[in-house]
């Protein structure tokens, strides 16, 4: 395996070039389109270029002269939107095929048939208000926000909340919103994110355009064999990604499920699993014993992903994660698995699982920060097999993951996610094998303590509010 990533050093023609682009692009949106200078009035100018010989060209370049006359429209901050998204895309396709190539695995090429289906009539002002919003904040540039001008769409936002169908537009739009009010007063433009949070206003401004695009279902039977958790929170969502494999009849398939639960800033940590215990409690246990789940018709989308149904899911028997691993995971296997939709296409949005061997964790560079969390101090490090290094991913690994670089280095195995972070190929850990035993990532904790358990708290205070009410 190590002779083939190593073509994982270098990057496909074009995707520095974009990446190059968009960064420049970016920075209007730090200074604001309402205050460009030269350096902008040159980002805006040079994106028609890129996209002359696209479907988007036409009106990218209406937006684009547009906005060099400040002309200021919602339409054109959408074509903005579209145009940065359909970059990332063609990114995106490079990087996919580079990786395929690398692991001998068939490319993913086919593009999802997507549907975009009718919503409730008040769900369009509620897009529409996003929408204003937005171009408000792209005006005024990132390093000129002030609280003011954000609190006042939490009124918005509260109602965007209550609507199931707008889960993802809400998801996004709460922990955006919460990242710029934590970072306010910004000391300078320089200490903005900026590839960050264009991509978040980005993807907000796309959800907020029309109902997000739906592919088709089909059921499936068999059994998902859970290899590892994504953990993603902030003050009010905590997110599991479960990352697995799917065997039904014949065939098994790398596959992911996701759930989530709104919470409060005041549950962090261990405590954020209280959220989900009683409505996914066979995921739970599946994961926590490291044992395969029966599902029966169970809902699968086109892009590999299973929609949680507690009512289609049994217990099943233990496994052994690393044995399935070293015939399904390494170089060359045939692994079945789903492409993205062209909405979601972005190199963030790329995991190849991936099963690694006769390594070791070597030091890359030290921190920059003078008390790392778990994911500066993962990547800090790289693992090395057959004179490849590769770096670790750490930024998508939370603090109540239990993915520590002590157990990292101990680890004589590893079940990972090969992922495009910060402009190169790293490897995010799913599953470590610690002797004969596999940890994996994100296992939800055996039980808590009472003393700690806030979400018992808030909820006996919330029951009587409402027993108070009726």
């Amino acid at each position: 395996m190590s002779h083939s990533l190593r073509t994982l050093s270098a990057l496909p023609p074009g995707v520095a070039e974009t990446a190059d682009v968009l960064a420049r692009l970016d920075h209007c949106f730090v200074t604001g389109f309402g205050r460009m200078s030269e350096r902008e009035v040159e980002a805006v100018s040079a994106l028609p270029r890129l996209l002359s010989q696209t479907p988007l060209a036409a009106r990218v370049k209406e937006a684009c002269d547009a906005l060099l006359r400040s002309e200021f429209v919602e339409t054109h901050f959408v074509s903005i939107a579209c145009a940065r998204a359909a970059l990332q895309g063609a990114m995106t396709d490079a990087l996919s095929k580079q990786v395929c190539e690398a692991l001998g695995r068939s490319p993913l090429t086919d593009e999802l048939a997507t549907t975009f289906p009718d919503s409730p009539g008040h769900h369009g002002v509620f897009r529409e208000s996003t929408r204003h919003f937005l171009l408000e904040m792209a005006l005024s540039g990132f390093a000129q926000l002030e609280p003011e001008a954000i609190y006042p769409f939490y009124a918005t936002l509260d109602k965007i909340q209550e609507e199931p169908g707008l889960i993802r537009l809400s998801a996004v739009l709460s922990g955006f919103l919460s990242e710029l009010l934590f970072a306010l007063p910004i000391p300078s433009g320089k200490t903005v994110p900026s590839y960050r949070w264009v991509d978040l206003w980005t993807r907000s401004m796309l959800l907020s355009i029309k109902a997000s695009p739906s592919v088709k279902l089909r059921s499936v039977s068999g059994e998902f064999l859970p290899i590892g958790c994504d953990l993603h929170h902030h003050r009010n969502l905590f997110t599991v990604c479960v990352h697995g494999l799917l065997r039904s009849g014949s065939e098994v398939r790398y596959a992911r499920t996701t759930v989530s639960a709104y919470k409060v800033d005041t549950v962090i940590g261990q405590e954020m699993w209280r959220l989900l215990e009683g409505t996914f409690d066979k995921l739970l246990k599946g994961i926590r014993d490291c044992a395969s789940i029966k599902l029966s018709d169970a809902q699968l989308l086109e892009s590999g992903d299973i929609l949680w149904d507690e009512s289609r899911a049994s217990a099943g028997s233990s496994f052994a994660p690393f044995e399935l691993a070293s015939t399904l995971l390494g170089a060359g296997s045939k692994l079945v698995r789903a492409t993205l939709s062209g909405f979601d296409r972005h190199p963030a949005q790329l995991s190849e699982v991936v099963h690694i061997t006769a390594f070791k964790v070597v030091k890359l560079e030290p921190s920059k920060s003078k008390k790392p969390s778990l994911g500066e101090q993962v990547d800090e490090k790289a693992i090395e097999l057959g004179g490849v290094t590769l770096p670790l991913s750490g930024s998508r690994l939370s603090d109540a993951s239990g993915m520590t670089i002590d157990r990292i280095e101990k680890a004589t195995e590893m079940i990972g996610l090969l992922r495009f972070d910060r402009g190169r190929w790293a490897v995010q850990p799913l599953s470590l094998k610690l002797g004969s035993k596999a940890e994996l990532s994100g296992t939800p904790p055996q039980s808590l303590k009472v003393k700690d358990d806030t979400v018992a708290v808030l909820r006996e205070r919330a029951s009587k509010l409402l027993r108070k009410k009726s």
